[in-house]
Formats: structure tokens, sequence, C-alpha cells
């Protein structure tokens, strides 16, 4: 997938690593197989992660030249089905209303997600025996109401992720069931986490890090029935900003938060996200000044915004992996695919270089596996072997 940014800069694009990895797949020469072929050996995980809390580096000091003021006009995707980010996995959601919320951590974006840092909690603790997760929260957090958030909002707001009630959905509950997990107050600023199965650290942190999960106050998910399809754009969330208006077909607006606790962020006015639909749409609009940002533009455009001397220095552009894709389901209860030889050998005889070739940038990798890193940067990464298949 590509993202491309309008600017008035003439810097020459230096595209960088992402948590997702970078999105160069095919870079590398087909590797033909062979008879003998040497099983590639993966690198271990070390026996412990680091457990060193990451402050929250993310303030107005990280970008000394930025300007306050000022419309961001993004190329967007669709309109949303609802309203309730908990609900879905959809870009048409999460493009809008991920910057409306803060989770107990997040994804650093100052190193492209490659660590862990703190936002509403202040630090984390981690029992000896992995068990149980303690989170202090920051002191005088404003939701967009203007009420202030405590351990009793968060409580709700993960109880309502890690238990819904009948008729709510939480989609990436899956994540979390298998270890068991479940949710207390301390104290007024203090929530804790006791798992009966211990987790891994780093997927702990990484649950606790997804955007999908916003905090909300307790009084708002009471009234209504923990259930924001209808009105979620309304919830107040914590975020750098809040939501301001949506015309369906036309705009979603959302407007820089005041009050919001990290001082001195955000730097825009508003952010306007058009619901400009196929990629294609949103090349056409970004060529033309319509807007400043598209995600997941068109290769041909983004080519063209590249190497193009009439568009030099007007757009920076950044390839990225997309937690999107594709998929050829096998219905696994009848012949031949019942037979799990047969989907091992199926795997193991795709040529994904020569699917990347005559796909091009739209099939960056096969995989089944969560997103990760790109599979283009790992060395021998499950080339065909037709020779097992």
């Amino acid at each position: 997938m590509l993202a491309a940014i309008a600017c008035g800069g003439a810097e020459e694009p230096a595209p960088t690593g992402s948590q997702a990895g970078s999105s160069d797949a095919g870079s590398q020469p087909v590797q033909q197989p062979t008879a003998a072929e040497p099983e590639a050996t993966p690198t271990p995980l070390p026996a412990s992660l680091p457990t060193e809390v990451v402050e929250n580096a993310v303030t107005k000091d990280a970008y000394p030249d930025a300007e306050y003021g000022g419309i961001l006009r993004r190329g967007g995707y669709g309109d949303p089905s609802h309203y309730d980010l908990m609900q879905v996995s959809s870009v048409s959601n999460s493009f809008k209303q991920m910057m409306l919320l803060n989770g107990l951590l997040r994804y650093n974006p100052l190193d492209a997600g490659k660590t862990i840092i703190a936002d509403l909690a202040t630090t984390w603790e981690v029992s000896d025996d992995g068990s149980v997760w303690t989170f202090p929260l920051r002191e005088g957090v404003m939701f967009h109401d203007g009420t202030i958030m405590n351990a009793d909002d968060v409580a709700a707001s993960w109880t309502r992720v890690l238990d819904p009630p009948a008729g709510v959905v939480s989609a990436r509950k899956g994540l979390y069931d298998p270890f068991g997990p479940s949710v207390d107050v301390v104290d007024p600023q203090t929530v804790q986490f006791t798992f009966s199965k211990v987790p891994p650290l780093n997927y702990g942190l990484n649950a606790f890090a997804l955007e999908w999960h916003g905090v909300f106050p307790k009084s708002f998910l009471e009234a209504n029935s923990y259930d924001l399809k209808l009105n979620g754009q309304n919830a107040p969330g914590t975020g750098a900003f809040r939501f301001l208006d949506h015309q369906e077909g036309e705009v979603w607006k959302n407007e820089r938060f005041p009050d919001y606790w990290n001082e001195g962020l955000p730097y825009l006015d508003e952010v306007w996200t058009f619901p400009l639909g196929s990629p294609t749409n949103r090349s056409a609009a970004l060529l033309a000044g319509n807007v400043d940002f598209a995600q997941t533009v068109d290769p041909a455009a983004y080519e063209l915004m590249q190497n193009d001397d009439r568009f030099s220095g007007q757009f920076v552009g950044q390839p990225f992996s997309s937690y999107s894709y594709s998929a050829i389901w096998f219905n696994t209860d009848r012949e031949p695919w019942n037979d799990p030889r047969v989907r091992r050998a199926m795997w193991l005889a795709i040529d994904r270089d020569a699917l990347h070739e005559v796909g091009g940038e739209w099939f960056l990798a096969t995989r089944a596996a969560p997103a990760g890193p790109s599979p283009s940067r790992l060395s021998n990464y499950r080339r065909m072997k037709l020779t097992r298949a």
C-alpha cells in the first residue's frame, strides 16, 4: 500500500520503516528451490523482553518546527456503517475516530511504532509472575464533555472490551480471551488487570496499545447500554481532537480539543476527511490539490508523484504494509482441504514473487499471520518450496 502527502518543500522523499515494515516486497531476487534446499533458521526471540517503562515523548517539544493553525484535508475511505469503533475493524471508522481517543498505552509515532509508550497510563507495572498488570493513570485528564477521567471510566471502557453485554460486539475480544483477563479499580487513579493465564510480555503490551479501544465516561456508556453504534461520534473521548461534524457522503470534521491533557498539542485547528472511496479517487484529489494527504493511493499515481518533474518537491511518499488483506478461504471440513498435508502443500507451492510481479503493489505478500515486519525484510521468508510440496 502507498501513502502520499502534499507539501510545499522540495526535500527528496526518504521512506522510513514502520512497525508494519516497508512494503518493498518483491525487491529481492527469486530464490529457485533445489532438492537440497536448506531450511531458514528463524532468529529466536529473547527469553525475556525488557520491562522498562518508556515515557510518553510525544510532546510539543518533539516538533520544534511545527506551527499552530490550519486545516488538514485528507482523502479518506468510505463513510462508516456505524459509529462504534470497538465493534468494527474498518478503516472507514479508524481513519476518522482514532484521533478522538487515547488508550492506556500507545505505539510511539516518533520511531514509527517500534516501541510502546505510556499514554493515559503514566507507567505500567507487571507482577513477578506476570499475571497482574497495574496501570497508574494521569491526573486531570479531561473528556471532551469537560468531565475528568478516573479509574471507573477506564474499568468500564475495558469491561466493554473484555466482557461486552448481549448485542454488543467486541471485535478484538478474541485477542484477550485465551488469557482470561479481568479489570478492577484499585483506587481513583489506578486500574489493575488480572490474567488467569499469563500472557507473554510483548503480547500484553501490544494488546494494551491497540488504538481501537479508547476510554469513555462510565456515565455515557451506561446511558447508552454500552453500545455506541448510533452516537459513538459524540462519545466524549480524551484525544487531541474532538468530533465536529459529519455530512454523510461529503466530509467528516474533527476540531482541536483546547483542553487536551498533552499541553501544547495538537497544532492543527481541524482535520477534514473526505470519503473518496477508491485509491484512484484519492490519487486524483491529491494531484488536483483538493486534499493534502491521502492514504493508499494508486501505484501509478504514486510513481507519477515521485518521478514526474511537474510534481517535483510537491509530495512526500511513504510506502507501508497494510493491515488489509484479500483472502481465499478453503472449507476445511471437505476434501481435499480437510487434509492438512494438502493445505501445507498449497502453502508451500505458492510463488509469492510471481504473485507480486503479476499483481503489482496490491499484492505485497501472502501470509497467514497478523501484520508484522514486511516479509521482504526477512531472509528466505516463505519462498515457494516445490520439492517439499
